[in-house]
C-alpha cells in the first residue's frame, strides 16, 4: 500500500487555471493605460490579477504549497487550452514586454521581504 502511494506521489498532476481578461482601470489619459491584466481562477476561486498570469499564478501556487514544482500547469481562456508546461518552469520565468515578447529568468524585487 505504501509503495502504491509513493508511486502515485511521484506522478505529476495536471493543475488547471482559468484566465479572464480584466478591463483597464479608467484614467485621465485613455491612451496611457494599455496594460492588459488577467484574473486567474483556480478551482473556481480568484487567486490574483496579474499582467503575466501563468508565471505569477505558478509562483503563487508554489509559495502557498498548493502544488509541486513537478506538476503540469494548464492555462485555459474560456474552453480553449492556451498554454501548458511545468509549474517549476513557469515559477522561474517571467514574460518581458519589449517591442516583441521574450521570456527571462524571474528575480524577486530587491526590497521584497
Amino acid at each position: 500500500m505504501l509503495a502504491e502511494f509513493l508511486k502515485a506521489a511521484k506522478k505529476p498532476r495536471f493543475i488547471d487555471i482559468q484566465l479572464e481578461r480584466v478591463k483597464p482601470k479608467p484614467c485621465a489619459n485613455p491612451r496611457s493605460n494599455t496594460e492588459t491584466r488577467y484574473r486567474v481562477l483556480f478551482h473556481g476561486k480568484a487567486i490574483g490579477v496579474w499582467r503575466d498570469p501563468e508565471c505569477s499564478a505558478a509562483r503563487y501556487l508554489v509559495d502557498q504549497r498548493i502544488v509541486a514544482r513537478k506538476d503540469i500547469l494548464r492555462a485555459y481562456h474560456g474552453d480553449k487550452l492556451c498554454l501548458s508546461g511545468g509549474v517549476g518552469w513557469f515559477a522561474d520565468h517571467i514574460v518581458v514586454e519589449t517591442p516583441s515578447l521574450r521570456v527571462a529568468r524571474w528575480r524577486p524585487h530587491p526590497f521584497a521581504a
